[in-house]
């Protein structure tokens, strides 16, 4: 539903309280002042909390301060090299940001930009057909050589695009469905559990996963999934 402005001291600490929680439904409000379309609080399945780093603007209302990242220059000591501080950033502008932090390196190393990242696919996105019919097409052959539907490589693909090529082999002895959330199974947990660096169940549920997300993460699915991961190492 969107973001608080609220500034946090601590943001290990910061946690999506019930205040929070009623500014958000009351701005959906605002927009949608339609009383059908309220918002009730039991009809909230997850919420949670992360800190955007902004520049430190004191004295500004924290709603003005900008949202843009940059990249600070600052020189350490007389004759010490530069410091490149990089400030804010997100996830969804970290592959510019990253560029734009290497062509501060190169110029003042006096290298050359011998390419871009610009149009650069990554992980499952490499060799991703661009159409329906290509995206059909592949999952059917991926269907053929695992045994699984159709459907089912067609959602799979839809989550972890062409790294699937990689792992779907594993699947090929059939899938399990995850106690209380048959749409994934056991197989496909268990390889997020080895591959993925999950350390904790969160990792799974919150971060590798929309199960959390979705409002799944009961203590069924929460049972299933540490017991995968507690026997990946077998």
């Amino acid at each position: 539903m969107g973001s608080t402005d609220l500034a946090q001291d601590d943001p290990d600490a910061a946690r999506c309280s019930d205040a929070e929680a009623d500014y958000l439904r009351q701005a959906v409000a605002e927009v949608f002042p339609d009383p059908t379309l309220a918002i009730r609080p039991e009809q909230v399945v997850q919420r949670f909390c992360g800190v955007r780093p902004l520049p430190r603007a004191e004295g500004t209302d924290i709603g003005q301060v900008t949202r843009d990242h940059s990249i600070a220059r600052l020189q350490a000591g007389t004759d010490g090299p530069p410091v490149l501080c990089l400030i804010g950033g997100k996830w969804t502008t970290f592959r510019a940001f990253s560029e734009q932090a290497a062509d501060e390196v190169l110029q003042l190393l006096g290298c050359p930009r011998r390419t871009t990242t610009a149009e650069m696919p990554i992980g499952g996105s490499r060799g991703f057909p661009p159409d329906a019919p290509g995206r059909a097409r592949l999952a059917t052959e991926l269907a053929t050589a695992s045994g699984l539907s159709p459907e089912r490589v067609a959602t799979l693909l839809g989550r972890y695009g062409t790294a699937l090529r990689e792992w779907i082999s594993e699947l090929a002895g059939g899938e399990t469905p995850l106690p209380g959330c048959p749409d994934y199974s056991l197989q496909e947990i268990g390889h997020i559990c080895r591959r993925e660096r999950v350390e904790t169940v969160e990792d799974v549920l919150r971060r590798r996963t929309l199960i959390a997300l979705t409002g799944r993460d009961t203590p069924e699915v929460i049972a299933a999934v540490t017991s995968l991961l507690e026997k990946r190492g077998t």
